[in-house]
């Protein structure tokens, strides 16, 4: 079988394309892969050298900041199906924070704000304990000696990605109750 002309060139055509795309898809694998590199940094335990009196004294918002980053809270995200940024409500004695998470980043501010999607009650005592042992998170909130109030109705929780943090706090699921929401 004899291909004319305009077939041949088709078929050059087709082959250089695709070469043309193996080895785009070649240089942004082997040689610019250096432009995606993560990177990663230590975060450092606030309560680290402190004893629990020292640390309960010094108490502000990066305890805060980093008893959500070891809870997992810079998961949370914002949906089209659920109005603004994740925000979580603090209240540690009588200070109150909030904190907010845009794209995996954690913004903890004093005050408590009105929009918020949880509030975490606690004292300063709990949240010193929680920092310096991540296992006893569990244990204060099934205790009751620190809460979670869900202020936000389940379906936007669900849609920011509270469940593994609720599950994480509490070592409970929400799941079914969500699912009985949203049915």
């Amino acid at each position: 079988m004899r291909l004319g002309k305009r077939g041949l060139i088709l078929q050059i055509i087709f082959f250089v394309v695709i070469i043309m795309i193996l080895a785009v898809g070649a240089y942004f694998l082997f040689f610019n892969s250096s432009k995606h590199k993560v990177m990663i940094v230590e975060l450092k335990n606030p309560t680290q050298n402190l004893n629990d009196t020292d640390a309960v004294s010094q108490f502000n918002e990066s305890f805060v900041f980093y008893l959500l980053y070891s809870i997992g809270a810079y998961k949370l995200h914002s949906s089209p199906f659920a109005s603004g940024n994740p925000k979580i409500g603090f209240i540690i004695e009588d200070t109150n924070y909030t904190a907010e998470i845009f794209s995996g980043n954690i913004s903890v501010r004093k005050n408590l704000e009105e929009n918020v999607d949880i509030i975490i009650r606690t004292n300063k005592q709990e949240a010193v304990k929680m920092i310096k042992d991540k296992d006893y998170i569990e244990k204060s909130f099934s205790e009751g000696m620190s809460t979670i109030d869900l202020v936000s109705s389940k379906k936007d929780l669900f849609a920011k990605g509270y469940l593994g943090l609720y599950t994480e706090l509490t070592g409970k699921s929400v799941t079914g109750n969500i699912i009985r929401v949203l049915s």
